[in-house]
């Protein structure tokens, strides 16, 4: 086993927990299942339906990609490449993918706060691997590189976890500096109606 695999092993275990749990449940029989409400209440509109504004879904989709590619990527044979040169790659990328959905939604200061946690440990990772190099026992390097990437790993996971909650927490702040009740006079020219304004 390769020492490349084993450095990349904690990033594989970080980024695919939901995928293992979705089929424990599946194989468990107690998998979610589709089903049809008559009478159910719609969703309730709210002003965001009306203005463009960053999807928290559409965010979580593209931290979780940015955050699996680069390891799935890596996981991979190459015949032409040298561990430490995947593994360097594989940090780089991971550095910066997974903030995807923060830089999508324009939180680029939460953003960057990833993308220098996860640079720390890419640096850490890279040196010990270089300074493993050519010595078939496990060292100290080594130890520092598993370090490293643990916390690219641990801290791309929390990218993924938290876009969601940033994106609409956004959404909600940007609502509460543009909109506003207000009354306005009906089509018809009866009495005037409680209405939401949004200023942008």
């Amino acid at each position: 086993m390769s020492r490349a695999f084993v450095l990349l092993l904690p990033l594989m275990l970080l980024t695919t927990p939901a995928r293992a749990g979705d089929h424990d449940a599946a194989s468990a029989g107690t998998g979610r299942h589709a089903m049809v409400e008559l009478g159910a209440p719609k969703r309730v509109p709210t002003a965001l339906d009306s203005v463009p504004h960053p999807w928290p879904g559409v965010a979580l989709a593209l931290s979780a990609v940015g955050a699996a590619v680069p390891v799935v990527l890596g996981s991979m044979p190459h015949a032409n490449a040298d561990n430490t040169t995947v593994l360097t790659a594989v940090m780089v990328a991971e550095v910066i993918t997974p903030a995807a959905g923060h830089l999508y939604a324009g939180l680029g200061r939460r953003a960057l706060i990833g993308v220098t946690t996860r640079a720390i440990g890419a640096a850490i990772a890279v040196a010990g691997v270089n300074a493993a190099e050519g010595s078939s026992d496990f060292t100290y390097a080594d130890l520092a590189a598993l370090f490293g990437v643990t916390m690219v790993g641990v801290s791309a996971v929390w990218d993924v976890v938290t876009v969601a909650g940033d994106v609409d927490q956004r959404n909600r702040e940007w609502l509460d500096q543009h909109a506003a009740l207000e009354f306005r006079p009906l089509p018809d020219g009866r009495g005037p109606a409680l209405a939401v304004a949004v200023r942008f």
